[in-house]
């Protein structure tokens, strides 16, 4: 039958079967009128009558719905209707059920769709969307735009990331996302500024432009990460010294003018593409068929450098080489003065543990099993200044007592330890035992005591202010150790539907908020403090302070009415003001700041924050 037929005839189909047999005129609800009255069984056999009784039953349900609507706004104000549908829409899928009053004040409101899991045997909340191996495949190979960020914190898709496991901080977005449908709708990958040097080629190459690159690096750099003798690989870039004939200077040279144009302030440029694309050009496969300290230095900061732009998985496949050839040379074993200089030593040293520090840094971030040091005897590098080696030394001289090249990579060593064994902790369950997790945030604060005071925060001793970012960015790599050993306990609330209960200073999502707190704070003091800005600076602070910032934006999406709701979002709103700053000298800051704004977006109007005088002096205290 055509529609138009249909239309046509639609009148005399639209009664019930008994009214067409009585040829009464029907009223078409289910049952009619007519059928109401008289007791009979009402019915419709025609396929028009049935869609024609389907479609007022829709209109019925519409208006019906309408008014629901209505009337919960009325008399049920502070309950998110959005919400409590989906949590009775999780009821179908073998959930527990939610109590009405959790709806309201109570964390519970704010629930994941899957109940947690006590062994990672069986698939997590987070690990639900990870059904496909082969969707964990990536490609890094052209461009700087992936899905994948060097802080593995800002992907909801896990496609094309690479993997990413349960405590990285993907794991935090993506249960953010599975608890509540308000972030159904966040945007991870907000349009961003062009990825193309700013500057032209020919500038780019001139002489003095990479002098320049290669001042910023020593300066910006090296003095974290001192992979590289200053005096030494100047030398071999004036020609003073040879160069390494293995294939590796070309690959070395624009990786460290690649770095060195990213630290600085000129860092929005984009001029470090350029050697970045030259560094990768030489990389061939003859290349790492050979072996030898120039090559690892080389891959090492190469590696270093692709997390930064957003390759984190081409970095941590370099790195992995790296290792593997520091290994074949035996950059892990420590050699007698009798076949190796002090310098040489020294150097290995210095290359090695810096090794062993990214590699540490990367497997916490992205969530990935931990490598043990089983047969390491190399040790830690001396607190000395590249000023206090030279080729020809026969003894290496006393530590200093002061901030030296070295002084950052050492006590980052001693921290990696307890962040590999961290990470091996958070690996093998779902929710680590508390009290072991209390014990590696007491050698955390034990590290943190031991500390020289030219590695404390309040060092101001001029005259060292170039090592001023290394040691501020080495306190906050800490403070972000300690939110990730204790973050799988506050992810636990949420799935549990438990309330935040601060009164509770020994829960471990408590001690997570406080270390997250404590980071948020630093930065942003540190932040609004100082002057000196520079890209090498803002790597880091924007990847600490995001993870910071997460914390407090998880609890105000969980639960917006939380008494300490106020502080909560005092803390998102300093961090964000920061973020967005970072975002005139690193690029992914914006890709940050824009979930955080897109997120913040989607909670309830601020609450006027009872504490807001208190909370500002303690900010001031606290600045530092």
């Amino acid at each position: 039958m055509s529609a138009q037929s249909a239309s046509a005839n639609g009148p005399k189909h639209k009664a019930c079967d008994v009214c067409r047999k009585r040829k009464i005129r029907c009223s078409g609800d289910e049952p009619c009128y007519q059928c109401q009255q008289g007791g009979s069984l009402c019915g419709y056999t025609s396929s028009h009558g049935r869609l024609v009784e389907l479609e007022r039953k829709l209109k019925r349900y519409q208006k019906r719905l309408g008014s629901m609507e209505a009337a919960w706004k009325r008399f049920c104000p502070d309950i998110d209707l959005t919400l409590a549908l989906h949590s009775v829409e999780t009821e179908s899928h073998g959930t527990s059920p939610v109590e009405p009053n959790e709806l309201t004040t109570q964390a519970k409101s704010r629930a994941p769709t899957d109940a947690p899991s006590d062994n990672w045997a069986t698939l997590s909340a987070v690990d639900l969307d990870v059904v496909k191996a082969d969707s964990l495949e990536w490609d890094e190979s052209s461009g700087l735009a992936f899905p994948a960020d060097g802080i593995g914190s800002l992907s909801l898709d896990h496609k094309g990331t690479g993997y990413m496991g349960p405590q990285s901080g993907n794991a935090l977005l993506r249960t953010l996302q599975a608890s509540s449908i308000l972030l159904r709708t966040t945007d991870t990958h907000p349009s961003q500024p062009s990825l193309e040097p700013q500057i032209p080629e020919q500038m780019i190459q001139s002489p003095a432009f990479c002098n320049q690159c290669l001042d910023y690096y020593f300066k910006y750099y090296n003095t974290a990460y001192p992979v590289l003798h200053e005096a030494y690989f100047r030398a071999q870039y004036s020609g003073v010294l040879p160069k390494p004939k293995d294939g590796s200077w070309p690959i070395l040279l624009n990786t460290v003018l690649a770095l060195g144009a990213h630290s600085s302030e000129i860092s929005t440029q984009n001029a470090d593409l350029h050697f970045c694309c030259e560094a990768l050009q030489h990389l061939s496969a003859k290349t790492l068929q050979r072996g030898s300290l120039p090559l690892v230095q080389a891959l090492t900061l190469l590696a270093n450098y692709l997390q930064k732009r957003n390759k984190p998985n081409s970095g941590f496949t370099l790195l992995g080489v790296a290792m593997n050839i520091a290994q074949g040379i035996g950059l892990h074993r420590e050699f007698s003065e009798s076949s190796i200089s002090p310098f040489t030593m020294e150097i290995r040293r210095r290359v090695w543990w810096t090794i062993f520090v990214f590699d540490a840094g990367s497997r916490l971030t992205f969530g990935r099993p931990t490598l043990n040091l089983a047969g390491v005897n190399t040790r830690v590098p001396g607190n000395l200044n590249n000023q206090d080696l030279s080729i020809d030394l026969d003894k290496l001289p006393a530590a200093k007592d002061v901030p030296t090249v070295a002084s950052s990579l050492i006590w980052q060593i001693k921290l990696a330890q307890i962040s590999n064994i961290t990470n091996e902790k958070l690996l093998q369950s779902r929710l680590p035992d508390l009290s072991a997790i209390n014990e590696l945030e007491e050698r955390v604060l034990l590290w943190q005591k031991n500390l020289p005071p030219y590695m404390q925060a309040a060092f101001s001793e001029p005259g060292f202010e170039v090592f001023t970012a290394p040691r501020m960015i080495l306190l906050w790599r800490s403070m972000h150790l300690r939110i990730v050993m204790y973050r799988p306990f506050l992810l636990d609330v949420i799935q549990r539907r438990d309330p935040i209960d601060l009164s509770n200073s020994y829960a471990g999502y408590s001690r997570c908020l406080g270390a997250a707190r404590e980071c948020i704070i630093s930065i942003v003091g540190f932040w609004n403090n100082t002057t000196t800005h520079h890209g090498s600076l803002v790597w880091y602070a924007f990847y600490w302070l995001v993870t910071a910032t997460f914390v407090p934006v998880t609890c105000l999406l969980y639960d917006p009415q939380h008494w300490e709701g106020p502080e909560w979002r005092q803390l998102i709103e300093m961090a964000q003001g920061v973020i967005d700053n970072f975002g005139a000298l690193e690029t992914t800051a914006l890709r940050a700041a824009h979930i955080i704004n897109d997120i913040m977006g989607k909670l309830p109007e601020r609450i006027v924050c009872r504490y807001q005088s208190s909370f500002n002096k303690t900010r001031r205290s606290s600045a530092y």
